[in-house]
């Protein structure tokens, strides 16, 4: 079993928490999400959303 686990995280890699300003989030190596108390302003979630889309990998879930 210890085997199995240790190769699920040599395959999924590290995952990285961060925080910027009143925006939580997680990000791994099959996905990237954010969490806020309150609503994010327009401005923020169009620079979120133009930074992932400039990754060019996967689909993005509003």
């Amino acid at each position: 079993m210890l085997r199995q686990i240790a190769g699920k995280a040599r395959r999924n890699g590290p995952g990285f928490n961060f925080q910027l300003g009143n925006l939580k989030g997680q990000a791994s190596r099959y996905s990237v999400y954010f969490m806020a108390d309150e609503p994010i302003d327009e401005e923020m979630r169009t620079k979120l959303i133009d930074f992932l889309r400039s990754l060019k990998y996967g689909t993005i879930n509003e």
